[in-house]
């Protein structure tokens, strides 16, 4: 639901508040990584940010399978690593999928400008 909301905060629409706060926070939700403003930190091109949308939700499989094992470690030996990292890793995929979609296919939307004749 909050990524549709994010998804909603892109269409040119004047929001009223609070409505607009939502949207705004439900950008996060989205990889709209222009919502952190690291371009303000540091110089960013558009491969880049796009590079950084692509590998966030890939990045989360190492992440899911250390805390498992940190989980077998010290919590409870009989945790099988394998099922339950494919299984948390499915449930994040299952939860970001709009955002991957929109991700992959924001090169190819295009917008018309007022110049372009």
């Amino acid at each position: 639901t909050l990524q549709t909301l994010g998804i909603f905060s892109q269409l040119s629409f004047e929001w009223l508040e609070p409505m607009r706060s939502i949207l705004r926070a439900a950008r996060v939700l989205s990889f709209n990584v222009d919502t952190l403003k690291i371009a303000c930190i540091m110089d960013v091109n558009l491969v880049a940010q796009y590079a950084s949308r692509q590998f966030t939700a890939p990045v989360s499989i190492p992440i899911v399978g250390f805390v498992l094992l940190l989980k077998r470690r010290f919590l409870d030996s009989d945790v099988q690593v394998v099922p339950e990292t494919v299984n948390a890793v499915g449930t994040v995929f299952n939860v970001f999928f709009i955002s991957i979609l929109m991700t992959c296919l924001s090169p190819f939307v295009c917008y018309s400008h007022p110049g372009d004749g």
